[in-house]
């Protein structure tokens, strides 16, 4: 009946339905519950991962100060993608995925209605199942993968993208534009000048393409912190990215025709803000704001 006096709606917790009958007696990792959204139904699309038991007596060793964890560990864990009824928080379905997703958008389309979701595959992977006839094929590297879902939580591709770590995904309201951001193998908070923003084909028969990637400039020094897409007509749609400058580190951001311009701090940590045209990756305009 909702949170508070005078409120609608409703409230759960994952480790039990929405009658509080528990169906994850081990507990749940909140770990990949990073990206909760709505449909075009007010559902909640979310993931995480649910775990059948406990070990408490688990050791967990120590931290790196030398100082001992407490005892504890969830065992049996199962993966899942989630859709909740608006009204009461329901499950309307559930489903068993091989691998925890980190990252999970709905489009908007009253016709579509479909699921992108993102995630860093590892070599320790191997072949992955995800129902439905479709597969993940084994990687030898570190990549970004993407995987869509229908408006039933029925997978309809998924492939592999980048040489690099899953950061973060936008997707228009119809699905015709989607862009990701990651950062290769190596790249660090101190130097990340690897990451990459890059939009990914959603067309029929090009499922999962590369159409465009920005890499010459890295996201700055911490990297691209998130990424949007606006709603507008296929001519003017937008890519916007934005992440931090610090003092005496000045940022070039290259788009993907080899066009640069520069935004600086002036003294103490800036912000900067850059949007890219969705068609080819080129950019259109930057700004940095903040310091001192």
């Amino acid at each position: 009946n909702g949170v508070g006096t005078g409120t609608t709606g409703w409230a759960r917790v994952l480790d039990e339905d929405h009658l509080g009958g528990t169906i994850h007696p081990g507990g749940v990792d909140n770990a990949y519950v990073t990206d909760v959204h709505g449909d075009s139904s007010g559902n909640m699309i979310l993931t995480y991962t649910g775990y059948s038991g406990y070990n408490a007596t688990y050791d967990n060793g120590k931290d790196r100060y030398g100082r001992p964890l407490a005892a504890g560990k969830m065992t049996g864990g199962v993966n899942y993608i989630m859709k909740l009824s608006a009204t009461y928080g329901n499950e309307v379905w559930k489903k068993e995925v091989p691998r925890a997703l980190s990252m999970c958008t709905p489009t908007h389309s009253a016709m579509d209605g479909s699921i992108f979701c993102g995630y860093t595959m590892s070599s320790s992977d191997g072949p992955l199942d995800f129902g439905n006839g479709k597969t993940m094929a084994a990687v030898d590297s570190t990549k970004t993968g993407i995987v869509n879902f229908d408006s039933d939580g029925n997978v309809q591709w998924a492939k592999a993208t980048h040489d690099a770590t899953f950061k973060s995904l936008a997707v228009t309201r119809s699905g015709a534009v989607l862009v990701i951001t990651g950062a290769h193998p190596g790249s660090t908070r101190r130097a990340p000048q690897n990451d990459l923003l890059s939009r990914i084909d959603t067309t029929n028969g090009n499922e999962g393409v590369v159409k465009w990637t920005d890499t010459g400039s890295g996201g700055g020094t911490h990297g691209f912190r998130g990424v949007q897409v606006s709603n507008d007509d296929p001519d003017k749609t937008q890519v916007t990215t934005f992440g931090q400058i610090n003092e005496g580190a000045p940022l070039t951001l290259t788009d993907s025709a080899g066009s640069a311009t520069t935004v600086t701090s002036r003294g103490s940590y800036t912000i900067f803000v850059a949007a890219y045209d969705a068609a080819d990756g080129t950019g259109k305009w930057a700004m940095d704001g903040g310091s001192d």
